[in-house]
């Protein structure tokens, strides 16, 4: 089993920065839910409304309190949040 974890560690160190994140979300996941069959889809992050990617990360929240996500898609890079692209992104809560 050690030679596993080790040889799973070397692979973790090499990965590139979008895959560590999305590694770390999976652990994550499995560690809150105890569970083996963890998947990445179960931190219920949405894709990018730009690109599609699945590779994003949380970037803050806006004034309102909404959560805000940054693609790490080399090609995209846009941020978004929930409302973005839809019907009420251009809408003002008073």
């Amino acid at each position: 089993m050690t030679q596993n974890y080790e040889h799973i560690v070397d692979q973790i160190k090499n990965l590139p920065l979008p895959h560590l994140i999305q590694t770390k979300h999976l652990v994550t996941s499995m560690i809150k839910s105890k569970h083996k069959d963890a998947t990445i889809d179960a931190d219920r992050r949405p894709s990018c409304v730009h690109c599609g990617s699945s590779i994003i990360k949380k970037h803050g929240k806006t004034s309102n309190g909404r959560q805000r996500y940054a693609c790490l898609n080399s090609k995209c890079l846009k941020t978004f949040s929930s409302l973005t692209d839809s019907f009420l992104c251009r809408f003002k809560k008073n």
